[in-house]
């Protein structure tokens, strides 16, 4: 059950590396050899998710206000020019 489990897992990997960035498990290997020790480096990971959680939620309207708020201020700045 485990071995399948890990497998299937492993597939969804080897799909999202192909599907998201373009590449083979082998290219990958050896264009982007590991510099990092494998403890090291999911210690950093773990730290950045930890990170990324503390920054709290993500206003998602944020461009659209700031793009509303941004022609309403261009269109103040005309008219303020024209009537000068």
């Amino acid at each position: 059950m485990k071995v399948n489990r890990l497998d299937v897992d492993l597939d969804n990997r080897l799909n999202k590396l192909e599907g998201e960035y373009e590449l083979s498990f082998e290219a990958a290997r050896t264009q982007y050899p590991l510099h990092v020790d494998l403890d090291e480096g999911r210690k950093r990971v773990k730290l950045i998710k930890m990170a990324i959680e503390e920054l709290g939620t993500v206003n998602v309207g944020a461009i659209e206000e700031y793009d509303r708020v941004r022609e309403r201020y261009e269109f103040l700045m005309t008219q303020k020019q024209d009537l000068e």
